[in-house]
């Protein structure tokens, strides 16, 4: 049944004109979505105790990196020809008795080097079975790239578990490119 909202959602999305959020539309090849991922999860990996964000493109980490890497889904991938935002959704698994995942959305733009000029998560969602994360976070994602409000699904604003970050009291530091608490610089 769950699989069907998801289902209806999507067509639903697809038949008002949504854009296609298919990842291998935009990246076409296995080894370019190992690429992005391999290039992004430094941002939203959990580091070990002792890194901190400062710390988080240390070549110590590399072996972690890669060992966790296979356990990272790129869900969804949305290119704005007009400029230049490449939008991104990604989960992983959460602690959890069940078996559960979180996604990460975000955008970012490409500078001519390759390397990342503009780097922002937008949303973590809180962790929910695969079913209902999918369902969840592709309406969050759709809403995003569409450039809506997506504070009504923070949890000060909504009943129902949807985006556990941002919050009253966590945000994200596009300059510093990382997650700060409350009025922390």
């Amino acid at each position: 049944m769950k699989s069907n909202v998801f289902f209806i959602s999507l067509f639903f999305l697809v038949a008002c004109g949504a854009p296609d959020y298919k990842v291998e539309r935009h990246l076409k090849e296995p080894s370019d979505q190992v690429r992005f991922l391999r290039s992004t999860l430094p941002y939203y990996a959990k580091l070990p105790d002792g890194f901190g964000p400062d710390r988080r493109f240390d070549t110590v980490l590399n072996k972690l990196y890669k060992q966790i890497l296979p356990s990272y889904l790129l869900e969804a991938y949305y290119v704005d020809d007009e400029t230049g935002i490449h939008y991104f959704m990604v989960s992983r698994p959460a602690p959890s008795l069940h078996q559960k995942r979180i996604c990460i959305a975000g955008k970012l733009k490409y500078a001519p080097s390759g390397e990342f000029e503009y780097y922002e998560e937008v949303f973590w969602t809180f962790k929910m079975k695969e079913a209902q994360l999918r369902e969840k976070s592709i309406k969050l994602f759709h809403l995003m790239v569409k450039g809506e409000d997506l504070s009504k699904f923070y949890p000060q604003n909504s009943q129902e578990e949807w985006i556990e970050y941002p919050d009253e009291k966590n945000r994200y530091d596009v300059d510093q490119r990382r997650w700060v608490f409350g009025s922390q610089k």
